[in-house]
């Protein structure tokens, strides 16, 4: 089932033609998310916060699938923080991501993993 859907994956990412600049032009990745903005017809921050997603998702779903296949449930876990957040603090050096946005996360993971610890020694309400 798995070499499946990786075939699939693979076959899905085949008809994507690559993208590049004409002869003239620079690649400069600072005004990414407002060229997105203004394609689709939103604001800078949609556009910003669409530009960090589609760079986390670049790095986290092949990071996931690898751990899936070879680590199981808990490497996946321990590998899509790790990576998650790395590249969401290269979205706020970017400048694409608000700094507030990656300071939520963290709190929310540092609450997600206070629980799990305070179980863990002790501390916790549940047996």
């Amino acid at each position: 089932m798995k070499r499946l859907s990786l075939i699939t994956l693979l076959l899905l990412l085949m008809p994507i033609s690559l993208v590049h600049a004409s002869d003239g032009e620079n690649v400069n990745l600072s005004e990414f998310p407002q060229q997105l903005a203004s394609a689709l017809g939103v604001s800078e921050f949609v556009g910003g916060l669409l530009a960090s997603l589609i760079l986390i998702c670049l790095f986290l779903f092949p990071t996931l699938m690898v751990a899936g296949y070879f680590g199981g449930s808990g490497a996946a876990t321990y590998a899509s923080l790790i990576v998650g957040l790395t590249v969401t603090g290269i979205c706020v050096g970017l400048g694409w991501l608000p700094v507030w946005i990656f300071a939520v996360l963290c709190l929310l993971i540092a609450l997600l993993f206070g629980g799990k610890f305070a179980n863990m020694f002790g501390g916790g309400g549940s047996p």
